[in-house]
């Protein structure tokens, strides 16, 4: 079904801070032993109708990606006929634990004739109700009216549910219109940029969040409470929809007073929406110099509210890509799950241009690369570490941590066996001098900054670095080192196996009217990602969900899922009945940002058949081939091979699993739904004479040709050391017919038919 989706006045304003137990604060008895290790949360906003475009793709890297639980910033519709029980219950489809806050297009801000506004928030929080995975005890506000509840609005909750939380997580609403649903005829704002003030409060429904109104002496109260009250929790995070500072389009409709008093109170991190951008600031704090408040300018025209840049304001720059903590505030804007706009543009957003040296780090719509997604975060004691998941290749990583911070890279990234690889250490901050020691996961152990190790089997190594300082300061940093992949971009280790071995031996007749129709049924493969399903030739097994998409580029299939393997090598294979003359476009897929491909030249999905070749002639054929596909995205990166494999030529290849439901019944997909997505070929370096498919000793490097596919190379190249292999989640079933292979034009009919 289609849906439409989607002057200058410096104020030095005192910053009270109110004693804990003001609002009457319940204690849970937590007690100061030791923390739990870590967790993992997300957060992101502006998403749209879960299963169409941008926000569709964005939920499905949130699946994949499954941190403990995902904070909504807002605007979680677009669509008035998407809301409330349909849009909780399609988000809910592919990711459970969920904890919402309200957004603009939510609450009723807009026009009551305007589509794009839902108008009705209280069925997000009857239908996504809060969910913690842990049993997380939410409290809510005091300050929403009976019989309205606050969650959604106004609440917190301390993370991990234990003895011993790490966090704790406060939700607002400042400067979002109707946030209670009793706005008054016609609610609706007069123009864009409207604030909220103590003037305009009981017209808009609206809460300010001035010094001395209820709602800022909450949140005063509540950080002041977890401080005083919890020693186990090191970090406050805040979350809400509209910003303060912008670098994109949006105002200071929050006011400066909410803002300058979570600065006052250097919480760790502020988390917004609404801007639909990424936007990573630089660490700010008040106090120094002339920063006693962030400086705000009103325009009299538009009554909207932009802030200046002082420089006194910034304690961090965050260029070196840690903070320290506790000592100032890091700004994260993520409303681009589904949304985009430009940022730092001058002649659109001047106002916002003149905040943009507030910022780190900034990607909108003109900004190459640009992907939407979601922002993850990792927490422990000792600190927080931020990660963007976007679906383009623009990508961002930082710390809020004591130094010193080590890394280390290494060289070549795709080592195979027998490589002399070279691993680099670095540090950030901290004391010279530093010693460093290295575990390689095989019980070699070296010492320095930089080293060389071979290693001598094709798997995986959790290579460790250890960095002591002239403090005796001791920080650790450990990579996975993946050796065998001829893919310079898949830090994987590939699984050797054979056609048989991946489609397994069950054969299951598709079509009852062609006794020739048999192919391999799923629950018989050796590389099943989707758990528990069962041989039933009534009902034969048919996954129609993956847990990976097979166009991505940015974010290419893990490794394994639940200690499956996802990667394999071929070798000795034989190809035929290749076709490129299918699945053509000029633009990159939805999820791999939408934009032309380069040039604006077309390009097409490249298939063929790899099979067993002792097994020509069919039916018999069909339980001994693969079908092997190689993407027209990853063709369009510009790291895609030259030209294919040729009929009849025998090669190794590497690629990873991969189930098409939609094939099943296709003769030229061997009435199966396995594929093998390619990531490199190269001409066999076997005995041509050695029978197919046995595991030969490994060939002389220097006499293979290897042809490979690279997923966003670039990217490896600019964030080599922070790249991480993602995942996402594909909800086949409902991808538009614009996003959706043409499988059955993959292969020219005549030509794939060989009996």
């Amino acid at each position: 079904m289609s849906r439409q989706t989607v002057a200058l006045s410096l104020l030095l304003l005192a910053i009270v801070i109110i004693p804990s137990g003001a609002f009457g604060f319940t204690h849970p008895a937590y007690a100061a032993d030791s923390p739990a290790t870590s967790f993992t949360f997300a957060a992101g906003g502006d998403i749209g109708t879960p299963n169409q475009g941008a926000a569709e793709v964005s939920l499905s890297y949130l699946a994949a990606t499954n941190p403990d639980f995902f904070l909504a910033l807002g605007d979680l519709s677009y669509d008035r006929s998407v809301t409330g029980g349909m849009w909780c219950n399609e988000f809910k489809d592919q990711y459970n634990h969920i904890e919402i806050i309200a957004g603009a297009h939510d609450t009723g801000e807009f026009p009551p004739n305007a589509t794009d506004s839902t108008r009705s928030y209280e069925k997000f929080v009857n239908n996504c109700p809060f969910s913690s995975p842990n049993g997380a005890r939410i409290q809510l506000s005091p300050n929403c009216p009976a019989p309205e509840s606050c969650y959604g609005r106004e609440y917190y909750f301390d993370y991990p549910n234990t003895n011993s939380p790490l966090a704790r997580f406060m939700m607002i609403s400042p400067g979002v219109f109707n946030i209670t649903g009793g706005c008054s005829a016609p609610c609706s704002i007069p123009h864009a940029g409207q604030t909220c003030n103590v003037q305009n409060e009981a017209l808009y429904n609206c809460w300010p969040y001035v010094r001395g109104d209820p709602h800022y002496e909450w949140v005063n109260d509540t950080i002041n409470d977890a401080r005083n009250y919890y020693p186990s929790i090191r970090w406050i995070i805040v979350g809400m929809h509209k910003p303060c500072l912008s670098a994109g389009k949006e105002n200071c409709s929050i006011g400066p007073g909410i803002f300058n008093l979570l600065l006052a109170q250097n919480v760790d991190l502020i988390l917004q929406g609404n801007d639909h951008a990424y936007e990573r600031s630089k660490q700010l704090a008040l106090g120094n110099g002339t920063c006693n408040a962030i400086p705000y300018i009103t325009d009299p025209g538009k009554n909207n509210s932009f802030v200046a840049y002082n420089s006194d304001c910034v304690v961090d720059r965050g260029s070196n890509g840690f903070y320290k903590p506790h000592v100032g505030t890091a700004l994260v804007i993520q409303g681009n799950m589904g949304l985009g706009n430009d940022v730092d543009e001058t002649s659109k957003y001047p106002y916002n241009a003149v905040e943009s040296p507030y910022f780190a780090r900034l990607m909108g719509n003109n900004t190459l690369g640009f992907g939407h997604g979601f922002v993850k975060f990792t927490v422990s004691a000792i600190e927080v570490h931020v990660q963007t998941v976007f679906t383009g290749t623009v990508q961002d990583e930082f710390r809020i941590t004591q130094p010193p911070v080590p890394s280390f890279s290494w060289s070549p990234f795709n080592a195979t066996v027998g490589d002399t690889v070279t691993f680099t250490a670095s540090v950030l901050g901290g004391l010279e001098p530093y010693s460093y020691s290295w575990d390689f996961g095989d019980g070699s152990p070296v010492t320095g900054p930089i080293v060389q190790h071979v290693f001598s089997n094709s798997r995986e190594y959790a290579v460790t670095l250890t960095l002591v300082n002239s403090l005796m300061e001791s920080r650790t940093a450990q990579r996975i080192v993946a050796v065998g992949s001829w893919n310079a971009v898949v830090n994987c280790s590939p699984v050797q196996t054979t056609i048989e071995e991946i489609i397994g031996p069950k054969g299951i007749t598709r079509n009852s009217t062609d006794p020739n129709s048999i192919g391999a049924d799923y629950t018989g493969g050796g590389f099943q990602l989707v758990p528990n399903l069962q041989y039933n030739p009534q009902s034969p097994a048919n996954p129609t969900s993956w847990p990976f998409y097979k166009r991505a580029v940015n974010l290419p299939p893990s490794c394994s899922y639940g200690r499956i393997p996802a990667f394999v090598e071929l070798r000795n294979v034989g190809v035929r009945s290749i076709s490129s003359s299918g699945d053509c476009s000029k633009y990159f897929d939805v999820s791999n940002g939408g934009t032309p491909y380069p040039n604006g030249l077309q390009r097409c999905v490249t298939a063929f058949n790899l099979e067993n070749w002792n097994y020509t002639v069919c039916p018999t054929c069909y339980m001994h081939r693969v079908y092997a596909y190689i993407d027209r995205d990853w063709n369009a990166s510009g790291h895609a091979p030259q030209s294919a494999p040729t009929r009849g030529e025998r090669i190794d290849v590497q690629g990873f699993i991969y189930w098409e439901y939609s094939s099943v019944t296709a003769f030229w997909h061997s009435f199966s739904g396995w594929e093998l997505l390619v990531t490199g070929w190269r001409v066999s370096q076997q005995n041509q004479t050695q029978p197919p498919n046995s595991p030969p000793p490994r060939p002389s490097k220097a006499s293979a040709l290897v042809i490979y596919v690279g997923l966003a190379a670039s990217f490896v190249a600019t964030f080599l050391g922070v790249f991480v292999l993602g995942t996402f989640y594909e909800r086949r079933k409902r991808r538009s017919g614009s996003q959706r292979e043409n499988h059955v034009s993959d292969l020219n009919p005549e030509a794939a038919r060989e009996v």
